[in-house]
């Protein structure tokens, strides 16, 4: 039996994005993901030239490689260890943090800031949520280290 790469590379670009668009419930669900209509997307599947934003949310959202989609090469799915954080999470993050610093008038090193928004984003992606206790115990704990 061949492997999802392998797989990968005996389809065809539209073929691999069709594939996509099924993982990800049908052109109805892929349109509302993408902000384009079920019938631009039957277009598309046609052969009608994607545009790379619809072709990267889509292949985001099913949690598909772009490289596999583009080519077939790598991975059709990430291995489980990868993190799946987007600019979202990072942005939601990075903005929860900078305001309790506002708040409780402190301040941090860029590389200290940039390694607590990196944590939060870890525990984001764990919780499906940022806590301002668990900002304001990590805080805590940061005092008794230094």
């Amino acid at each position: 039996m061949e492997s999802d790469t392998e797989h990968g590379k005996n389809m065809t670009f539209l073929e691999r994005f069709s594939y996509i668009i099924k993982k990800l419930g049908g052109n109805g669900v892929a349109a509302e993901i993408c902000g384009r209509s079920a019938t631009s997307l039957v277009r598309y599947k046609r052969g009608h030239d994607i545009p790379f934003e619809v072709a990267y949310k889509l292949s985001e959202a099913a949690g598909v490689g772009i490289d596999w989609l583009a080519n077939g090469d790598g991975e059709p799915e990430p291995k489980e260890s990868e993190y799946r954080i987007t600019a979202e999470i990072v942005e939601e993050c990075a903005e929860a943090f900078l305001l309790y610093l506002k708040k409780d008038g402190s301040s941090l090193s860029p590389k200290d800031t940039a390694q607590v928004i990196a944590l939060l984003c870890e525990v984001y992606e764990e919780q499906g949520r940022i806590n301002v206790s668990f900002i304001e115990r990590l805080m805590r704990l940061r005092g008794k280290i230094n």
